[in-house]
C-alpha cells in the first residue's frame, strides 16, 4: 500500500470537499453571513433567481437549522466528511466483486474509459428510488450526463442505506443537497480519489483506516498545537487514531492468547500466533536484557507483519473451536449482510434488460 501517496492526497481532499460543499451551499442560498429567501411558485422554488424543485425546500430548511445550531463552518466540515466517507466506501466496494448489487463500477471503468461504468449501463440498473423513465430521458438527450450521473449516485446511496445506514442516507436527508457538483469533470473530487490511489491499495480494508487518519491529520496537528484545553468537538481529531491490523493482533495474542495458553499448556494455538512473545522472551526482560530484547522483538514483529501482509486469518479461531472453545468462525457480519442483499451480476443484468 502506497501510504505516502494516501498521506498526500487525504489532507488535500479534506480541503477540496469542504470547498465543494460550501460552493454547493452557496448555490442553495446558504452563506456564512446570510440566508437568501425562497420564493415558491407552483412546483418551482426560486433561490437567488435560480429555479429548483419545491421538494428541496423542507430539506433546505433542515440544513439551515443545522447551520444556525452548529455554525456554518462546523456544518460544512461535517458535510464534507460525510461525502468523503461515502465516496471512499463506494470506491472500496466497487473494487470488490459482489459488494455492489448491480456489479458495475460507480466511480471508474474497468477498461480505463473516462466515464464511469455505471453511466454506460444506466438503463439496466435496478436500484431503489431510481426513476428509469427519467434515466432513459436523460440518456437519450445525449448531453445531460452530469444530471444523469448525479441521479444514479444518489440512487446508489439510497440502496446502500439499507446495509450501511450510518454512512448512507435516504433521499429525505439534508445531506443530499450538498452532494458536490461537476462530478464528471477531469478534476472532480471523484476523479482525484481514483487517480491518487492505485487499485492495489484498495485490496486491503486498512486503506479505509489510513485515509481517515490522514484526512484529519492537519486538524489534529492544529488542535495539538493549542496551548489551551481541547474543546469537546475537537477531541476526536486527537484521539481517533487508526490502529493497523498487526498491532491489534499483537495486543490480542499477548493478552487473550496468553491466557489461553496458560490454561492449556499443550494447545497448538501457539503455532497460529506469530506476534506472541513467548516465555523465553519474558525471561529475557526479567533478567535485565530489556533494551536488547525490545530491539530484537521489534525487528521480529516487523518481519512478521511484512510477511503476513498485515492481514489476519481465521486460523486462531478454528484452533480455539477444535480445542473446546466457543469462538465462531463465521464470516464477519458486514460481509454476510452484503452478500445477503445481492444477487449475481449475471442475474441482475438479465432481469434489468428484460424489464427494459
Amino acid at each position: 500500500m502506497n501510504l505516502s501517496q494516501l498521506k498526500t492526497y487525504a489532507p488535500a481532499a479534506r480541503k477540496a470537499f469542504i470547498e465543494a460543499v460550501t460552493r454547493r451551499a452557496g448555490v442553495l442560498g446558504l452563506h456564512p453571513d446570510r440566508v437568501e429567501p425562497v420564493t415558491e411558485s407552483g412546483d418551482v422554488a426560486l433561490i437567488g433567481g435560480q429555479p429548483f424543485p419545491c421538494s428541496i425546500v423542507p430539506l433546505r430548511k433542515l440544513l439551515g437549522e443545522k447551520i444556525q445550531r452548529d455554525g456554518f463552518a462546523a456544518t460544512m466540515e461535517a458535510m464534507a466528511y460525510t461525502w468523503f466517507n461515502r465516496f471512499v466506501a463506494i470506491r472500496f466496494m466497487e473494487l470488490h466483486d459482489g459488494w455492489l448489487s448491480h456489479g458495475y463500477r460507480v466511480f471508474s471503468h474497468p477498461e480505463g474509459l473516462s466515464l464511469p461504468e455505471i453511466l454506460q449501463h444506466a438503463e439496466h440498473l435496478d436500484l431503489e428510488k431510481l426513476d428509469l423513465e427519467e434515466v432513459i430521458r436523460l440518456k437519450m438527450a445525449g448531453n445531460r450526463d452530469e444530471e444523469l450521473y448525479r441521479l444514479l449516485l444518489l440512487a446508489q446511496c439510497v440502496e446502500l442505506n439499507r446495509i450501511l445506514p450510518d454512512i448512507f442516507s435516504k433521499l429525505d436527508d439534508a445531506t443530499i443537497l450538498l452532494l458536490p457538483d461537476n462530478l464528471l469533470h477531469s478534476d472532480s473530487l471523484i476523479r482525484e480519489l481514483v487517480a491518487n490511489s492505485s487499485e492495489e491499495d484498495w485490496k486491503e480494508v486498512e486503506v479505509l483506516g489510513w485515509l481517515y487518519q490522514f484526512y484529519i491529520s492537519e486538524k489534529k496537528d492544529a488542535v495539538m498545537a493549542r496551548k489551551s484545553a481541547v474543546p469537546t468537538d475537537d477531541i476526536p481529531a486527537v484521539t481517533q487514531l487508526f490502529t493497523p491490523h498487526w498491532i491489534v493482533r499483537y495486543l490480542v495474542e499477548n493478552s487473550l492468547g496468553r491466557l489461553w495458553l496458560l490454561n492449556r499448556p499443550n494447545s497448538r494455538l501457539r503455532e497460529h500466533m506469530p506476534y506472541y512473545i513467548g516465555d523465553s522472551d519474558q525471561g529475557a526482560v526479567a533478567s535485565g536484557q530489556q533494551e536488547s530484547y525490545e530491539s530484537q522483538n521489534l525487528q521480529r514483529t516487523d518481519r512478521v507483519a511484512e510477511s503476513h501482509g498485515a492481514r489476519g486469518t481465521h486460523s486462531q479461531s478454528h484452533q480455539v473451536v477444535s480445542e473446546g472453545g466457543t469462538i465462531r468462525t463465521d464470516q464477519p457480519a458486514s460481509a454476510g449482510q452484503y452478500r445477503s442483499h445481492r444477487t449475481s451480476r449475471r442475474d441482475r443484468r438479465g432481469k434489468a434488460r428484460q424489464s427494459f
